[in-house]
Formats: C-alpha cells, sequence, structure tokens
C-alpha cells in the first residue's frame, strides 16, 4: 500500500511540478511518510525470513528468538499500516488546502 501510494503521490507532484510548483512542499510529508512505510515493510519481510531461521533451530534460545521476531514483525507490520493512514490523512489535507 505505501509503495504504491509513493508512486501515485510522485506521478501526481511530477505533474504538480509543471504546473502549479509552489504547491510541491504540502505533500513532501506525506511522501515522508509513505517512504518510511516502505521501509518498515521492509524490515518487516526480512525480519519474517530471520524469525522462521530461529523457529527451524532446537535451541531454546533460538525459539525464543524467533518468537521475538514474530512479534516484532506483526507490531512493524501494524506501523506500517499506521503510516499508511497516517500518510492518506496528510495528503487529503494537502489536497484540502490545495483549492
Amino acid at each position: 500500500m505505501n509503495g504504491g501510494a509513493t508512486v501515485a503521490l510522485l506521478a501526481f507532484l511530477g505533474k504538480l511540478t509543471t504546473e502549479n510548483p509552489d504547491k510541491l512542499s504540502t505533500f513532501a510529508g506525506s511522501l515522508m511518510i509513505f517512504t518510511f512505510g516502505v521501509f518498515i515493510t521492509g524490515l518487516v519481510s526480512g525480519f519474517t525470513y530471520l524469525s522462521q531461521w530461529f523457529y527451524a533451530s532446537k535451541r531454546d534460545w533460538c525459539q525464543m528468538t524467533g518468537w521475538f521476531m514474530n512479534i516484532l514483525c506483526i507490531v512493524l507490520g501494524l506501523a506500517a499500516y499506521g503510516a499508511f493512514i497516517w500518510g492518506a490523512i496528510d495528503a487529503y489535507t494537502g489536497f484540502q488546502g490545495f483549492a
């Protein structure tokens, strides 16, 4: 979601640079939020693989580390959803002040 929003907002900003460049800074915050959401999603992907790697081990501390990373993935996944909602609200606010 964040990646799609980033690409859509970049396409919009590309058009905005030719027609109304003074409004670009209005959407800089939401672009940064969406980009941060993409970064969080990348972390979730990496930690998912690590948690499964730890789960595959039979050692107790590895099992506990895998469980911790699994919880971390859930929290980061929810944070990525939150970043999307936050970025969407920020972009909506920018569009409201556009007219």
